[in-house]
């Protein structure tokens, strides 16, 4: 099965969507800001929003990434540009004081925490080949037995993979081609299907998350939450509620046809 190259308007819409998702994940200041309604409503926006970069790596698995060194030349520059435009641009209009040690630091942004996502894309775009090759090769019932593996492995075996993002990509990656393999549009329900199960894994995610971590439990720590074990059941790509919430959002643009 070669990698596939037409574009979807459906799912280049939920491209966008997931941009503006990202943004308001990073918004999100429940853990220090705000009490009772206010703090609730910044848990549920961050639970409604959480399965974003799944998503994103889940239709790059749909399509399948095509190693070309113009698109990979393309994607760098936009990492470097924006790292080092943003920086003088706050520097400029006094946000930010500047500092010649930090500015430097801007090319470094490949390998700095807060650019994680890139990072793991950047290291999924150089292994996707071998990953296609290895899902194209294989049966849709292999290919489901080795992410089933795979997702055991990085969720209770080799822990420390939890919180790297080209692993989780990885996986996610493998997934897309999973659906793209058994063809899902002959499965899909009704977009009022797939659109129930977002919302009801959306308040599944917010009750634990607000409910029982950080109302019961009183645990208040970012870091925690989206770590091993904790992170199993919350703020992880690789938590089973979260990955089935962007399969959901994932199959409700689908079944879109505009």
């Amino acid at each position: 099965m070669g990698i596939i190259k037409e574009r979807m308007s459906n799912l280049e819409a939920l491209r966008l969507l997931c941009m503006l998702m990202v943004l308001n994940l990073h918004s999100f200041h429940g853990w220090t800001n705000g009490s009772g309604f206010w703090q609730a409503f910044d848990f549920f926006r961050e639970s409604s929003s959480i399965c974003a970069v799944d998503c994103f790596v889940l239709i790059s698995g749909y399509f399948g990434i095509n190693w070309k060194f113009k698109s990979f030349y393309n994607l760098v520059f936009q990492i470097f540009f924006y790292s080092i435009a943003i920086y003088v641009f706050v520097s400029s209009i006094g946000l930010l004081e500047w500092n010649n040690r930090d500015f430097f630091k801007c090319f470094g942004c490949l390998y700095n925490d807060s650019w994680g996502f890139v990072t793991g894309y950047i290291i999924l775009y150089f292994c996707a080949p071998i990953l296609n090759v290895f899902a194209n090769h294989s049966s849709s019932r292999e290919l489901l037995y080795y992410l089933i593996v795979f997702f055991i492995a990085t969720n209770f075996i080799c822990v420390s993979l939890h919180s790297d993002p080209a692993f989780m990509f990885f996986l996610l990656y493998l997934l897309g081609r999973l659906l793209r393999k058994i063809r899902i549009e002959r499965y899909t329900p009704s977009i009022k299907f797939w659109g129930m199960a977002y919302l009801i894994i959306t308040v599944i995610i917010f009750v634990i998350m607000y409910f029982l971590l950080v109302k019961v439990l009183e645990i208040t720590d970012s870091d925690r939450v989206c770590s091993f074990p904790i992170g199993f059941i919350g703020y992880s790509y690789t938590s089973p509620l979260v990955i089935l919430q962007a399969i959901s959002l994932f199959l409700i643009f689908f079944t879109i046809k505009f």
